[in-house]
C-alpha cells in the first residue's frame, strides 16, 4: 500500500446533506459494508463524507434546538472552525427575527449555509441594485426605516449563501 493519495482520496466531497437528510444518509452509508470498510480503513473520501454528514447533523440539531428555544448556553464553551458560540447563536436568531420577521425555515436555511440556485442569486443581486438606485429607498434605509432595513437584511442574508454548483 502506498502513502500517495489515490483519486478517491482527493476527490471533492459531494454537497453536504441538509441537517434533515444527514441522519438518513448516515444510516444508508453505515448499512453498506463496503462503505463502512472504506471508512474504517482510512479512505480519505469516505472520511470527508462522514465528517460532512456529522457536521450537518450536529449543526441541524443545534440550530433546531436554538430555534425552538430549548438550547441552553453553557458557562464555558470552546468553539472553532466558524461555529458560533451558543449564546451568539441564540442572540443571532433573536436579532434576525426582530429585524426581518423571518420564519424559522428561512433562519434555518441561512444558519445552515445551504447553497442557493444561481438564478436566485442573480434575482437578489438585481433587487439590491434596484433598491440601492432608488434615492427614496436609500433615504428611508439610512433613516432607520423598518421595512427598508428588513429588505436589506434579507438581501444580505441571501447574498451570503454559496451558489449551488451544477450537477
Amino acid at each position: 500500500m502506498s502513502d500517495t493519495p489515490t483519486t478517491t482520496d482527493t476527490a471533492a466531497p459531494a454537497t453536504p446533506p441538509t441537517p434533515a437528510e444527514a441522519g438518513s444518509k448516515l444510516a444508508e452509508l453505515t448499512a453498506s459494508k463496503e462503505w463502512t470498510a472504506k471508512l474504517l480503513s482510512g479512505d480519505g473520501q469516505a472520511r470527508r463524507e462522514f465528517d460532512a454528514i456529522m457536521a450537518a447533523k450536529q449543526q441541524g440539531d443545534r440550530t433546531d434546538a436554538a430555534l425552538a428555544g430549548t438550547l441552553e448556553p453553557s458557562p464555558f464553551e470552546i468553539t472553532g472552525q466558524g461555529k458560533l458560540a451558543t449564546r451568539d447563536l441564540i442572540s443571532g436568531i433573536e436579532h434576525i427575527r426582530d429585524v426581518t420577521g423571518a420564519h424559522d425555515e428561512v433562519i434555518r436555511q441561512f444558519l445552515n449555509d445551504r447553497p442557493i440556485p444561481l438564478e436566485t442569486r442573480r434575482e437578489v443581486e438585481n433587487l439590491q441594485r434596484k433598491l440601492h438606485g432608488d434615492q427614496e429607498w436609500v433615504t428611508r434605509y439610512l433613516s432607520g426605516n423598518y421595512e427598508a432595513r428588513q429588505q436589506q437584511t434579507l438581501i444580505t442574508m441571501a447574498l451570503m449563501h454559496p451558489v449551488q454548483e451544477k450537477n
